[in-house]
Formats: C-alpha cells, sequence, structure tokens
C-alpha cells in the first residue's frame, strides 16, 4: 500500500475513533440527575449502540470506511457552526438569568447577599437533587441568610431570611405557633416592595404571628407541598391562599410531573423541616456552581457546545424538559381539575388542625388595560375567562372566597396598582389586598393580637436596598450599603 493511501486510511479511521470518542464523552457529561420522565437510563444505551456501529465500521472495506468518515465531518462542519450561532442568539436570555442568580459571589459591607431560591431553579418541581440517597426538592431557602428579592434602578431589595429560607422573622416556625399563614407565589412573598408593605407585612401588622411561605415563581402543586411540609406544623387558625389569574392555571402545565406532582398523594412529604441542613448544603454547592460558571464563560460556553444543547433544545431531544415550560401543555379543563384536586387536599390538610381557609383571587394587570395593542409578553385570556371556574373549585372545595377583581375594577385607574413592569401590584396595590384580606379576619381572629406577643426574630434587621456601585460586573463587586429603607430615587 502506497504511503498516500496509508496517510488517507489512517486520517479516515482518526476521524472514526474521534466520533467514538465524542459519543463516549457526550454520554458521561450529560446530566441526568432528578429527572422525571426516567429518559436519562437510554443515555448509555445509546452510546453504545452508535459506538458498536462506529466500531464495526473498521472491519467495512476502506472506500465504505471513507464515506463514513467523510459524513462525520460533514455533519460536523454543518452542526457546530450550527449551534455555536444558537448558542451566541441565546447567550444574552440566558446570562440575564444567570445576572440575578449571581448574587453569592458578591460581597458587601454588611455580608454576602444570596440568591432568591425560586421554583424556576428546579424546573418547577421536574428535577430535584439527591441528598443522602434521597430526592430532595427544595421548597424553602437558605436559612438566616441576607437574601437579594430583586433589582431596581441599580438597587437590590434585600431581606434576612428565617429558619427555613422564608421571607419571615426568625424563630417563626415553633410548631402551632401562627395566627395565619400566607401561601402563594411572588404576590404572596412581596416582591419588589419593602415587607412594611408587602401583604404578610399588613397583615402581621394586626397579627404578629404571621408566617409567609410566599415564593416568587410558585404554582398550586408547590404551595400545596409547601402547605404540607411547613404549614401544617405550625397550624394556624387561618391559611391565606393568595391566587393570581395571570399565571397561577397555568402552571399547573408546568409543574406536571416530577415530585411536585407527588403531592397529590394524600401524605406524601419530603420532611423538609427536618432537612434544613442538607437543604443549605445543596443550595450553597449549586450557588458555588453558578458562580464558577459565571466567573470560567468560556469553560461554560465550550461545555454547551460539546453537548449541542442548544440544538437538542430546538429539537426537542434534551434529556430535561425546558424550565419554566410543560412538556404537553394541558387543555383549561384539565388545568381546572388539576386546581381542584389541589385546592380539596389544602382543605383537608387544614381541616386536620380545623383551621379555616381563605381564597383570595387576584385579578391580572391584563384584566384592566384599556390599550388591547398594549404589549404583555403573555397570554392571560385563559386565565382570565377561567375566574369563574376558578373560584367555583375553590368554592367547591369549601374555601371562603375573596374575590379582588371588583374591588380593582371599582377604581377609577385600576392600573395605578401595579409597578412600572406591569407584573406585580406596587404599594397600594397590596395595600388594597392587605386591607380586604384583614377586613375578614375578625370573623375567625381576635381584632387585635398585637398584645398576643410576637416571634424573638421580631426587632431582627429590617429590609433595606443596597445601591449597586457603578456598574454590575458578574463576580467580586463591592456594594455601598443604603440604610434608608426608602424606594431608591428614580
Amino acid at each position: 500500500m502506497r504511503l498516500t493511501q496509508r496517510a488517507a486510511l489512517w486520517l479516515v479511521r482518526s476521524v472514526i475513533l474521534a466520533a467514538i470518542a465524542y459519543v463516549l464523552m457526550v454520554a458521561a457529561l450529560i446530566p441526568r440527575q432528578g429527572q422525571a420522565d426516567g429518559k436519562g437510563a437510554l443515555v448509555w444505551p445509546v452510546a453504545l449502540v452508535v459506538v458498536t456501529a462506529l466500531a464495526g465500521a473498521f472491519f467495512l472495506k476502506n472506500r465504505i470506511q471513507a464515506v463514513l468518515a467523510g459524513s462525520v465531518l460533514a455533519m460536523a462542519v454543518v452542526i457546530i457552526p450550527l449551534e455555536w450561532y444558537f448558542g451566541t442568539a441565546s447567550q444574552r436570555l440566558r446570562r440575564a438569568h444567570e445576572r440575578r442568580a449571581l448574587l453569592p459571589v458578591l460581597r458587601t459591607s454588611e455580608g454576602d447577599i444570596y440568591p432568591l431560591h425560586a421554583p424556576w431553579d428546579f424546573a418547577f418541581g421536574r428535577k430535584w437533587l439527591t441528598s443522602r440517597g434521597a430526592p430532595l426538592l427544595p421548597l424553602g431557602g437558605l436559612s438566616n441568610r441576607l437574601t437579594g428579592l430583586c433589582a431596581v434602578d441599580g438597587a437590590e431589595l434585600v431581606f434576612t431570611s428565617d429558619e427555613h429560607g422564608f421571607r419571615n422573622p426568625s424563630g417563626s416556625h415553633g410548631a402551632g405557633d401562627a395566627d395565619l399563614v400566607l401561601i402563594g407565589d411572588s404576590f404572596a412573598q412581596g416582591y419588589c416592595v419593602e415587607e412594611a408593605r408587602s401583604v404578610a407585612g399588613l397583615l402581621r401588622s394586626r397579627y404578629p404571628r404571621t408566617v409567609n411561605l410566599g415564593a416568587t415563581g410558585a404554582g398550586p402543586l408547590w404551595e400545596l407541598g409547601t402547605l404540607r411540609e411547613y404549614g401544617a406544623a405550625l397550624r394556624p387558625a387561618v391559611v391565606v391562599w393568595l391566587f393570581f389569574e395571570g399565571n397561577d392555571l397555568m402552571s399547573l402545565d408546568v409543574e406536571a410531573g416530577g415530585l411536585t406532582g407527588s403531592y397529590l398523594a394524600p401524605g406524601f412529604s419530603q420532611g423538609l423541616r427536618a432537612r434544613q441542613p442538607e437543604i443549605d448544603s445543596a443550595l450553597l454547592a449549586r450557588a458555588d456552581s453558578m458562580a464558577r460558571s459565571l466567573s470560567q464563560p468560556s469553560a461554560d460556553r465550550l461545555r454547551r457546545l460539546v453537548l449541542l444543547k442548544e440544538i437538542r433544545a430546538r429539537l426537542q431531544l434534551n434529556l430535561r424538559p425546558p424550565e419554566g415550560r410543560a412538556t404537553k401543555p394541558a387543555g383549561v379543563a384539565s388545568n381546572l381539575q388539576s386546581l381542584t384536586a389541589v385546592l380539596q387536599l389544602a382543605r383537608q390538610e387544614v381541616d386536620r388542625w380545623d383551621g379555616e381557609l381563605l381564597f383570595v383571587y387576584l385579578p391580572d394587570f391584563q384584566r384592566h388595560s384599556r390599550d388591547p395593542l398594549r404589549p404583555s409578553g403573555k397570554d392571560t385570556s385563559v386565565a382570565r375567562d377561567g375566574r369563574e371556574s376558578v373560584l367555583a373549585a375553590a368554592r367547591a372545595a369549601g374555601m371562603e372566597l375573596l374575590d379582588m377583581t371588583p374591588a380593582f375594577s371599582a377604581l377609577p385607574d385600576p392600573l395605578l396598582l401595579w409597578d412600572r413592569g406591569q407584573d406585580h401590584y406596587n404599594k397600594f396595590g397590596y395595600r388594597l389586598v392587605g386591607d380586604s384580606i384583614l377586613a375578614r379576619l375578625p370573623r375567625w381572629l381576635a381584632t387585635d393580637r398585637t398584645l398576643a406577643g410576637a416571634h424573638p426574630g421580631i426587632g431582627r434587621r429590617p429590609d433595606e436596598w443596597i445601591q449597586m456601585g457603578g456598574s454590575r460586573p458578574w463576580i467580586r463587586q463591592t456594594l455601598i450599603p443604603q440604610t434608608t429603607q426608602a424606594r431608591p430615587a428614580k
């Protein structure tokens, strides 16, 4: 065999060997932990089939080997630039999310600020961690940490989390130690307003033993799990469940499957109250991993390129469903059926200690928008049209109802109750909701419980706005504390 033929054959076989090595590397690198659909179990069998087929090419004629190597090179020439293009197009959006989660690597004169733990961090319950051999889906957050809630005009609103990562005074989770428990998403958590101006803060001003279990981004299944894991031990006289028409009904699509779906089984629990050290360890490790990714963007970009993450996402070949999106969107009827089951289970939980459950329906911005051309970035028409069905489901579950829609509609300009982003209420919107809830509570609670004693942490460090110094790089920025609790100057 001539030298040029040997070199050509060596090159052909090198390409095939490189393809085998690439398949094995991808199989080893693709994450499979905590998946709801079991596709991860297929990774190595599929990889071994492909490797066996490629290795079998060495026993074929040289011409066939050359055709195979040429096909592999052709695919690489097409796929790699395409993946790079898609990766560049999506990098800005991905970085926008990571910038919100970069806080653990920032330092302030007041201490480290940690990220707000939210359901989207775990694909709304469809992926999870493993701790001590058992699945772990944190529904709370990092305990007793300075936590970043939101950013406005270059300033960050921070609060000190309680012993389970929620926005409460430390010591709020004593067994049987609550008058009120607030369940919901960002509207319950009080997104982007100081605590005193949030719904929980307003309730706490009258009933000091109020515990806020709200989590930004939570949907009904996540909230049911939170009630079972944390609310049940508190045995509150009243549970206030906030339902936002803008996305709560649609969230049931996203939350389908995974550990969140397990809460539809009566009695299912992860025992999260007793696993806080595990939760803290897992979330700190995750924050450190993200910090390393942000500090080494080139390595992260290369890893995504090797795994063809963007192309697989567009072809729906990712092992995990995209975060924030349902694998198979359900119809309104199916979501209403799921909501009915969730609310009935919530009612059963509260009945265990003879508590009351108040269901509060919160209207969306688009319901009151007078401009049909105003861009909203989301379709809430289905949620709005299902209002009566949602209220009927709550009524059938035996809940007391408080529909805030008439109160909002009665105002000359309801749009003034929303923040500038049109996603959440401002302090006036929260005030209207809080006052309306307070007007209903005397049915079950004494009209004034302020002398009944407060939690030990009631005098903790208050919320504050921390002003960012100049631009906001992705790592290791020193912040300048702003001691006033007033909203940053516009």
